[in-house]
């Protein structure tokens, strides 16, 4: 408990307590710095926390993708993009799924649709079929509501990064969420200096990760590419600050091809190429998955390539 100088002399303090104190004291930090001891203390804490959490890590549902990126780490702002309907939002919520039975807390917002589709995909993807019981269902709802926390966030009609940011950080707080899907981020800016309001989205979000110590997974749209194109990060739509800021790129692309019986219409291949590009802590790589769309599932096919 801290004293008067004064009244710690009349407790019993004498002058070569006072001068041995002085001695041993731990000068103040300077705001905005740390002193490498103090650095080390909070490293150490921070890896007991993580050996701790070994068998509730973040990562995805395939091996040889988890090959590319090791594992989501807290604080981590991933960017994740891919042409208009090739399963961006199916491979984010995927991974959703995969955490939530490892009993990972998730927050899915979705800025592009209603919770109702959210939830139809989900549970297409979650029962591995497209048609459920009311028991199945409910069932389902009580293990995510009160085991392992998973909520569905919407677009209001009043949106702005501010309360997209602010309602985050509550969900969070509220329900221990860990990993966080935004989908997507370019729903957050409107009219003339895009490039400058994705910047700063970007760093509000990446901000906001190492706030919450969350992993972030961000969807972002590409820019219109020349198809057949791999794409990369220079690719994303208004992208000069987003690999800034991002700690990892994942892309994936799916080729048109002419649907089976003669039909005109275009559709994808289910052959999906996964990519890692721009990354801080890992060299990058690329695997193939198959994705199902009987039961909305991305599968793995083949082996990693770094």
């Amino acid at each position: 408990e801290a004293k008067d100088i004064n009244e710690w002399f009349c407790g019993g303090g004498n002058l070569y307590k006072f001068k041995t104190m002085i001695e041993n004291a731990a000068p103040f930090e300077i705001e905005h710095t740390r002193s490498v001891r103090v650095a080390l203390d909070i490293f150490l804490k921070q890896d007991e926390f993580d050996k701790a959490l070994l068998e509730d890590k973040i990562d995805t549902p395939w091996a040889n993708v988890n090959a590319i990126i090791k594992n989501f780490n807290p604080g981590e702002l991933i960017v994740l993009s891919a042409p208009p309907k090739t399963g961006k939002t199916m491979l984010a919520l995927n991974i959703v799924s995969h955490n939530l039975k490892n009993d990972v807390a998730c927050f899915f917002y979705c800025l592009e649709m209603s919770t109702t589709a959210i939830l139809k995909r989900f549970l297409i993807g979650w029962f591995h079929k497209r048609a459920w019981t009311k028991e199945e269902m409910y069932g389902l709802a009580e293990r995510l509501g009160e085991e392992t926390p998973f909520l569905l966030g919407y677009n209001n009609g009043n949106l702005s990064s501010e309360l997209v940011i602010n309602t985050i950080r509550a969900t969070v707080k509220r329900y221990g969420i860990r990993l966080v899907v935004l989908d997507h981020l370019h729903y957050l800016v409107r009219g003339e200096n895009m490039v400058e309001q994705i910047g700063q989205v970007v760093r509000q979000l990446k901000e906001l990760a190492q706030e919450l110590d969350i992993v972030l997974i961000l969807i972002a749209q590409p820019r219109k590419i020349d198809m057949g194109k791999i794409m990369n990060f220079y690719d994303l739509k208004w992208s000069s600050d987003i690999p800034v800021d991002s700690d990892l790129m994942m892309f994936i692309q799916r080729q048109r091809i002419a649907p089976k019986g003669g039909n005109s219409e275009e559709s994808f291949s289910r052959e999906t190429l996964f990519r890692v590009d721009g990354a801080r802590e890992v060299a990058g790589g690329q695997c193939k998955l198959y994705f199902n769309p009987d039961i909305l599932q991305f599968e793995e096919i083949e082996t990693v390539v770094i």
